[in-house]
């Protein structure tokens, strides 16, 4: 009758708009898990790698220099017009870009830096990125960034003197870049007010050591310009400002604590 042929053609029309979804769904997903599933793939192109402790400076093709810094991967590609690709797995660069003749209005298709979180435009510019086991930092010192990320779902410009660093979970931060960060680039680390515990996580990734603190002086904070390949003058400078003492564990920990505890 009727009224049966008609629930049998709304019943076919709902579960054609069931499965519309569902592929919509599937098809959003295939592209964000492509997208990261692209980023770990055997990437084309020429490898430098610095290990513990190591710096390392690079001329690209284009003339644009890059500085690496400790722990770091990065794949380096030309592309057919003469574009820079380069692909950051692990660790930090800092870029300085060749002056180019053209308009800066645009993101600079001379340069594309490629991290597993997020893609980094520049616009003539000098600029950092550093890959952390939790998070990609941008920073910017001159010029400007483009960045974006299928990850957030957004796109981002950064002026000089900004940063942004995106979590793994997608967590968005803003921040300012410093120059003082760049103090690798002379063996130093230059720190304002840095809780004790991000401080000796820092000192680590220039050492074959596992360096960290008791919880009770995890946030003293830590100020002043440090030697990186200097271990005993840091933790006697240390020692004498914060009141604390490192203590050495087989060779490759070292626990610092309260001397009064």
């Amino acid at each position: 009758n009727l009224q049966g042929v008609s629930r049998r053609v709304l019943g076919r029309r709902k579960a054609l708009g069931r499965r519309q979804l569902l592929l919509a769904g599937i098809a959003c997903g295939a592209l964000s898990t492509g997208w990261f599933w692209s980023q770990r793939q055997p990437f084309a192109g020429v490898v430098y790698r610095t290990g513990v402790g190591e710096v390392r400076s690079l001329t690209l093709h284009n003339g644009s220099r890059v500085q690496l810094n400790t722990s770091t991967e990065l794949y380096v590609s030309v592309g057919a017009e003469g574009e820079m690709h380069l692909r950051l797995t692990a660790g930090e660069i800092l870029v300085e870009t060749v002056p180019r003749k053209t308009s800066t209005a645009t993101p600079d298709p001379a340069m594309v830096v490629q991290t597993e979180l997020m893609r980094v435009q520049p616009l003539g510019t000098r600029f950092s990125v550093r890959v952390d086991d939790a998070y990609v930092k941008a920073s910017l010192y001159e010029g400007g960034l483009q960045l974006d990320s299928p990850l957030a779902q957004e796109s981002w410009q950064l002026l000089p003197g900004e940063s942004l660093t995106l979590s793994r979970s997608g967590k968005v931060s803003r921040g300012q870049s410093n120059s003082q960060e760049l103090a690798w680039q002379r063996r130093m680390l230059v720190v304002n007010s840095m809780p004790l515990k991000h401080f000796l996580k820092e000192l680590s990734r220039y050492h074959h050591m596992w360096v960290r603190c008791a919880p009770s002086i995890a946030e003293y904070p830590v100020s002043g310009t440090y030697p990186i390949d200097d271990l005993s003058s840091v933790f006697k400078v240390l020692g004498d400002q914060l009141g604390v003492e490192f203590n050495t564990y087989l060779g490759v920990w070292v626990i610092a604590r309260d001397k009064l505890s």
